[in-house]
């Protein structure tokens, strides 16, 4: 008898979860908005189309697509962010209110050299209260190599040295053997 009341006990916890789910589902709660680039300011379509000269084949990882960084580049406590591109310049945006975004790509001086970027991280590099951004670049593209390493300094422009690897391996403390 215990192993019917076991069982009868499991198929009453397996209809009531089967029917949370179903009521659940039928929730049409929405959990995100649009937001239109006119009210948002943010203007960044990253969209890769295969050539004859640039495509899966020669390119392993040709849609490996590039992404968003998010931090507070200037200390205001909203998320700005760094949109990077394959075969566009990067993109940063400040966040001046709330969801209302400004571009200062060309102020910054951080849309990059390179044709393909991948990834990128926003973080305090020499600890002066200010994020940094590197950014991973893809080699062979465009012939640019270096990965970027963008230094903040503190009035929405970034420092970018010419020596990346170098400073980025002074930093981080990389060491070969």
């Amino acid at each position: 008898m215990k192993k019917h009341k076991y069982i009868n006990s499991n198929r009453n916890s397996l209809l009531l979860f089967i029917l949370a789910i179903l009521v659940g589902c039928n929730n049409k709660k929405q959990l995100f908005d649009f937001i239109p680039s006119k009210a948002s300011g943010i203007n960044f379509i990253n969209r890769v189309e295969d050539t004859k000269d640039a495509n899966i084949l020669d390119y392993p990882n040709f849609y490996k697509r590039g992404g968003v960084s998010v931090g507070d580049i200037i200390n205001n406590l909203l998320s700005d962010l760094l949109s990077v591109g394959n075969l566009k310049k990067n993109a940063l945006y400040i966040n001046r209110d709330y969801i209302q975004f400004e571009d200062i790509t060309k102020q910054s001086g951080v849309g990059g050299n390179s044709d393909w970027t991948t990834v990128s991280v926003m973080v305090d590099l020499n600890s002066d209260g200010l994020l940094d951004i590197y950014v991973q670049a893809v080699v062979g593209i465009s012939g640019f190599e270096d990965n970027e390493l963008c230094i903040n300094q503190g009035n929405r422009t970034f420092a970018v040295p010419n020596n990346c690897k170098l400073i980025w391996n002074k930093l981080t403390k990389i060491k070969t053997q």
